[in-house]
């Protein structure tokens, strides 16, 4: 009798230490789910005997993502708290930890990169620390900047391009961006800042405000223009380039270009134009509009950083500034224009390596332009569409 009431005693213990675990996770896991509202993810475990499960898993900080994690088998089942005493990996999305013994400490380390070496970074303690897997086991890297190019540098030794890596700091984002860039010995150069030249030809479109635009100044006849047709004009334009990295993705950086341009464009018809008595009358005759772009694209750019050949993409705003001529039978006209405008642009093509870490690109560039303001000047519009060829030093 004695030993069935011990026996009741220490179940009763047991049952109780229990349910008031499961209440403190329940709680933890509401107080989590409340702060990272709807970061509930589908999800997987590895457990112990290397089984796959899948489920839900609500991802928190990476502090806590290193010592435990609350899994469910299904939404709306009772979350469970699994540490690294009880699982082997996890994973949600495209993230995906597993555990690592660092320092007699069990830890979870989230695997950074998909390409060997492989990176793993850890937070736990809130200490955060990433280390690198190659051929020697796991290496703590270190957060001084010297130390740490150096041994990056000696993982790398096969690779031509590696002087590049001096520009390494301890952060996880950049570290697996130059891992898995260098991990294919890219010859491409990393856009932490270069610079380079384009040019080529483009046709180029006008359009004016109201469809009319007219002279001004005392010694000019005043000549009123309206109904204008415009030809297309076939010009050049050539100019300068830089991409500075803003962030610690390699592939997205901004892109500012200066470029000068100069159109042509030709109108073929009556041109009205009144004298001193104003009398008007009807002159036959081609009149000429010559207009000099000065350009400043505030691009960005994505680049894929292929190991050959990698495809670009720009796109941004532009201030330009512009300067015009018009002549009548190559008799200039004064005319009052407005000079400044605003407009949306961007390029397309491929850059591929060429010689040593410098770069050739090709593609198509387009542009809309518009003046701005509002007065008594002439406004007008233009579209531009073009092919280029650059080299980026």
């Amino acid at each position: 009798m004695r030993k069935k009431i011990l026996s009741a005693i220490f179940l009763s213990i047991i049952g109780l230490t229990s349910f008031a675990q499961k209440d403190f996770n329940l709680k933890e896991f509401v107080r989590e789910k409340n702060k990272l509202q709807g970061r509930v993810e589908h999800g997987y475990i590895i457990t112990l005997k290397n089984e796959r499960k899948p489920g839900f898993i609500i991802t928190s900080d990476d502090a806590r993502n290193s010592k435990y994690i609350f899994y469910q088998k299904h939404k709306g089942a009772y979350p469970d708290s699994l540490s690294v005493n009880d699982i082997i990996s996890y994973g949600f999305g495209s993230e995906f930890y597993t555990r690592f013994i660092i320092e007699k400490d069990t830890v979870f380390m989230k695997k950074l990169n998909n390409i060997e070496p492989f990176l793993y970074y850890s937070k736990a303690n809130g200490v955060k620390r990433i280390y690198i897997e190659g051929t020697n086991g796991l290496q703590l890297l270190s957060s001084e900047k010297d130390q740490l190019i150096k041994e990056l540098k000696n993982t790398f030794t096969n690779c031509d391009e590696i002087e590049y890596l001096n520009k390494a700091i301890y952060n996880k984002t950049r570290l697996t961006n130059i891992l898995e860039y260098y991990a294919r010995c890219n010859k491409q150069k990393l856009p932490y800042f270069k610079f380079g030249i384009f040019g080529g030809s483009k046709i180029s479109g006008i359009q004016f405000k109201d469809n009319t635009f007219q002279s001004y100044g005392t010694n000019a006849p005043l000549v009123i223009i309206s109904n204008l047709d415009f030809d297309p004009a076939v010009s050049y334009h050539f100019g300068l380039y830089a991409d500075v990295l803003f962030t610690n993705n390699f592939n997205l950086t901004f892109h500012p270009e200066f470029e000068y341009s100069n159109s042509k464009y030709k109108f073929n018809g009556d041109v009205e134009v009144l004298n001193s008595a104003s009398y008007p009358y009807l002159q036959d005759g081609e009149l000429t509009l010559t207009v000099s772009y000065f350009n400043f694209d505030l691009y960005f750019r994505y680049n894929t950083l292929r190991k050959n050949t990698s495809l670009i993409f720009d796109l941004g705003p532009i201030l330009s500034y512009n300067i015009p001529k018009v002549e009548i039978e190559s008799t200039e006209v004064e005319f009052d224009f407005n000079r400044f405008m605003l407009g949306v642009g961007g390029n397309i093509g491929f850059e591929t390596p060429v010689f040593n870490g410098y770069n050739l690109t090709t593609g198509l560039n387009a542009n809309y332009l518009s003046s701005t303001g509002e007065g008594e000047t002439t406004m007008f519009s233009t579209w531009n569409v073009g092919v280029f060829v650059g080299f980026g030093f």
